[in-house]
């Protein structure tokens, strides 16, 4: 049985101590981009929220527009 030339071992070493680099720095990036999910979900929330209180106010507005036209508030 032949054994392959020592280059070729320090290569195949040499790609799988690259490959395991390449993993640990896409550790940080995927918590990065979960991070940044979750930030974009977090505005995405309180976007939602901002809208739900406009369209309150909205309807609010709109009552109270109906009551004075109505007179029924009894203001002049």
């Amino acid at each position: 049985m032949q054994t392959p030339p020592l280059h070729e071992d320090i290569g195949a070493r040499s790609v799988r101590s690259s490959s395991q680099r390449n993993t640990t720095v896409t550790c940080p990036q995927s918590t990065s981009a979960l991070l940044v999910a979750s930030q974009e979900r977090d505005a995405l929330e309180l976007a939602l929220e901002l809208i739900d209180l406009r369209y309150e106010e909205h309807c609010a507005r709109m009552e109270l527009e109906a009551l004075f036209a109505e007179g029924g508030l009894g203001c002049l």
